[in-house]
């Protein structure tokens, strides 16, 4: 499932070094397409009781370091979380950097979603999952978001993915 949201960023440039946030068990379940996209696994400790999703705060900071270095051309995000739509607001609005934000979707998700990011300074790039057989359902049972600090020339990708919450819930 990262290999769209990878390609879909290849006309804006290479996108290096990748990391991906997950929690404990995840690199060794996805260590073959970790290591055949060169993501090096991060890991986010699960957090139980907060109304926040650790992964999603790791995302957030991540990008605030980014741009807080002033070294970023721009930010891409892969995520159905409405509540990035901010994230990308933020990184808009420092006139000093003039940072591009993509906010990459899925193709199916092009409607209201898109038209928030839209709104909140992203350019919106779709991407296509492959036709789902019954062992990919379950593998994208997680949770995947991904987070791209583009240098000169466009570099730096990061993916987050958690395990599913037991309500709201979304995949990628």
């Amino acid at each position: 499932a990262l290999q769209p949201i990878v390609d879909s960023l290849e006309p804006f440039g290479v996108v290096s070094p990748r990391r991906i946030y997950v929690e404990r068990f995840l690199p060794e379940r996805w260590g073959d397409v970790l290591e055949r996209l060169s993501i090096e696994p991060q890991v986010v400790s699960s957090v139980h009781g907060g109304s926040k999703d650790p992964a999603d705060i790791a995302l957030a900071w991540d990008v605030a370091m980014g741009v807080a270095s002033g070294k970023l051309s721009g930010v891409a995000i892969a995520s159905e979380d409405v509540d990035f739509a901010w994230v990308h607001k933020r990184v808009r609005s420092i006139p000093s950097q003039n940072l591009t934000s993509f906010a990459l979707l899925r193709e199916k998700q092009v409607s209201g979603l898109a038209q928030r990011m839209e709104q909140a300074g992203s350019r919106v790039v779709l991407y296509r999952l492959p036709a789902a057989t019954t062992a990919s359902k379950k593998a994208r049972a997680a949770t995947k978001r991904v987070v791209a600090d583009f240098r000169h020339p466009l570099k730096g990708l990061s993916a987050v993915e958690d395990s599913p919450r037991t309500s709201g819930a979304f995949d990628i």
